[in-house]
């Protein structure tokens, strides 16, 4: 990483895609921890939002609820002056102590011990997938492994009928020009892709209180919160949040996965040599790659971060990117050490809001790892790689690579 020049406010644009595509966020990053690490930043339109960079100051977002709140949105983009519409039905937009209630029901099937009864599927899977995309020779892994990985896992999870799958597999990729995946399309195709996808839950939903078959599905349908069910626009919405949410930074951890373990060919053999050193390679996976790279929160009264006044009704956000960068955290940030240890990186978020599906995304990694080092074979480059041109996830939308 270089260190640009010291830049002046107006030089930062964080919600410029192409700082994350084609630039160095790292390096822009790195001078707001030094220089600004509570900065306001400004749009072309003259609103603003305020950006928390170091370690300790994002943790302070995400664990005080009562200060920041999740229900004006997530992202920089969508975060609103009022409620989103989906505030307080949607696990992701609430705040306690609705979201500490459905979340305690969610727990039960997130929990470890739970997801570790996954692992023989979970492995059967990736290891036939790691297979044919070896016995290939070539390929995008992006497109060929990384997108065909989660989205199965996670229907699995929900409870969809696999006769569905291959349907919600493609709707889903329709829908994924909102993030800049794919080619371009007109807005009322995502927006039929959407219509499509809620559809097909309301459709299930329905058919689940009659029958129920398994998975979160009907565990959403069976939760009650102050002794209240879920309505089937609530498990409808929550259905979309696991689906979408466990899809997408799964499918770019693993192909971030892939392009660390490329480019630091000394650190794969350290993992040869040393198997036991993969669940901590996995920490460093999830540390290098922040599939997700920022939420915001909505203050909901004044605030002070390292001595800066923050108004009530500012929308914050919270750079995972940037704290698990952070000089004061982590020693030597900018490499990658499949032994770091300690390693508090913040890829899963913290406190209430702590992914519900960490178990599961470090379960599909661990075992990826595993299975391509079973392999014994080398992996290299075979062209380009494109990034996804997004500020919200750090993705990979092309990975051609030859195995050898």
């Amino acid at each position: 990483m270089t260190l640009p020049a010291p830049l002046s406010a107006g030089e930062v644009d964080l919600t410029d895609p192409a700082l994350f595509a084609d630039g160095d966020p790292h390096a822009v990053f790195a001078h707001l921890r030094a220089r600004a690490p509570v900065h306001c930043h400004r749009r072309p339109d003259g609103s603003r939002f305020w950006v928390l960079s170091r370690h300790a100051d994002v943790a302070r977002g995400y664990t005080d609820p009562d200060a920041f709140s999740s229900r004006f949105g997530l992202t920089i983009g969508s975060c609103q002056e009022r409620p989103d519409p989906s505030a307080d039905r949607m696990i992701e937009l609430m705040d306690p102590p609705r979201h500490t209630a459905l979340r305690r029901q969610l727990n039960r099937h997130f929990a470890p011990a739970s997801v570790a009864r996954m692992e023989p599927g979970v492995r059967n899977l990736i290891r036939h997938v790691v297979d044919e995309a070896v016995g290939k020779g070539a390929g995008d892994f992006a497109a060929e492994v990384a997108a065909r990985l989660p989205l199965a896992l996670t229907l699995g999870i929900l409870g969809v009928p696999r006769r569905d799958w291959p349907h919600l597999s493609r709707v889903v990729a329709r829908s994924l020009v909102t993030f800049g995946q794919g080619p371009a399309a007109p807005s009322s195709a995502v927006g039929l892709a959407y219509a499509q996808i809620l559809d097909y839950y309301q459709t299930l939903v329905r058919e689940r209180r009659r029958r129920p078959a398994g998975g979160v599905l009907d565990l959403l349908i069976a939760t009650r919160i102050d002794g209240a069910p879920l309505t089937d626009e609530e498990v409808v919405l929550n259905c979309l949040n696991v689906m979408m949410g466990g899809n997408e930074t799964s499918r770019h951890g693993l192909s971030g996965a892939l392009l660390a373990l490329i480019e630091h060919p000394d650190q794969v053999e350290r993992l040869r040599r040393d198997p036991a050193l993969v669940p901590a390679a996995v920490e460093e996976i999830l540390r290098w790659v922040t599939p997700t790279m920022h939420f915001v929160r909505r203050t909901t009264r004044p605030v002070v971060v390292r001595g800066t006044a923050i108004p009530e009704g500012e929308v914050v956000s919270l750079w995972n990117l940037s704290a698990n960068r952070d000089e004061s955290v982590f020693a030597d940030p900018h490499t990658f050490d499949v032994g770091r240890a300690p390693n508090p990186h913040l890829a899963f978020s913290v406190g209430q809001h702590f992914c519900l599906g960490a178990s599961v995304a470090r379960l599909e990694l661990r075992v990826f790892v595993e299975e391509l080092l079973r392999t014994g074979v080398e992996v290299r480059l075979a062209g380009p790689v494109e990034r996804l041109r997004s500020n919200f996830l750090a993705g990979i939308t092309r990975l051609p690579v030859a195995f050898s």
